[in-house]
């Protein structure tokens, strides 16, 4: 989250232009020229913990600085899922992204948070009883060789704890849109027959075309990316249905007929011209 700094210099009649050089506790510097009484600067951290501000301030008479020193806490994540309160909040109905009556930043077994594609909410919900951990939406993890579908909402990250040793879990997508019955899952990464990472499907179950779509996950199978039944499904995938890919491009199967069509209308015009020009010449 950006943390904004200002910087005021007085006394009103100060002589302009300022030259404003902000410092911060591991930041690249950041110099504003030509500025005016005032100067603002936004300084995002990754890490918590102490950060330190000096702002220097210079014109044609003189330098003058100032420090401030803030502290910089870790974003809350209430059911430890990977994706922050703030971000669960802005879930769909007021932040109950599966519409349980709870929200979804107060569940372990539910993750809510916008897709890599459009930003729009994706909730993840594993069975009863696991809980999830690291969600996070991600993008293409293969675009070179992914299968020519469209993955309108990207692909998400997550690993489900507390499965039964060798059991299934199903995993309830809850999306954006309606989506067709013809809505596939892919993965991308290694399988019991191929340990190399590679597309492969997994079998959708609910998908009957309105918003919801469930998968089926094997611990130490195929969808876990661990290949080992420990009671934690490791898993990287998302929904991809027919039609033009994205990023790619779609050609009608008329559209060399069209094409050719076009030409013969073209050649037609063009000797209709040359005659015209002809009768011209005679």
């Amino acid at each position: 989250m950006p943390h904004p700094f200002t910087a005021t210099v007085t006394p009103p009649t100060t002589t302009l232009p300022v030259t404003y050089t902000w410092e911060a506790t591991d930041r690249p510097d950041v110099v504003h020229t030509g500025g005016g009484l005032s100067d603002t600067v936004d300084f995002t951290w990754n890490v918590a913990g102490t950060k330190t501000v000096t702002v220097t301030a210079v014109n044609g008479c003189g330098i003058v600085s100032a420090t401030h020193v803030i502290t910089v806490e870790a974003p809350l994540d209430t059911d430890g899922d990977g994706v922050i309160d703030v971000v669960e909040d802005g879930a769909p109905h007021g932040g109950d992204g599966n519409e349980d009556g709870t929200p979804d930043r107060l569940q372990a077994d539910v993750a809510s948070l916008p897709n890599a594609e459009d930003g729009r909410y994706v909730t993840l919900e594993s069975p009863p009883g696991t809980n999830m951990t690291g969600v996070q939406a991600v993008g293409n993890p293969s675009p070179g060789d992914a299968p020519p579908l469209n993955f309108p909402y990207g692909f998400f990250s997550f690993t489900i704890n507390n499965v039964g040793v060798g059991d299934t879990a199903v995993l309830t997508l809850t999306l954006p849109d309606a989506v067709p019955d013809t809505t596939e899952y892919w993965k991308y990464g290694p399988t019991v027959a191929d340990p190399t990472d590679h597309w492969y499907q997994i079998p959708v179950g609910d998908n009957d075309g309105d918003d919801l779509i469930t998968i089926s996950l094997t611990d130490g199978g195929d969808g876990d990316d661990d290949l080992a039944a420990n009671g934690v499904i490791v898993d990287q995938g998302g929904p991809g249905m027919p039609g033009q890919p994205v990023g790619g491009v779609s050609v009608p199967l008329s559209r060399g007929v069209v094409v050719e069509w076009l030409g013969l209308v073209m050649l037609a015009v063009l000797g209709t011209l040359t005659a015209a020009l002809v009768r011209r010449k005679t």
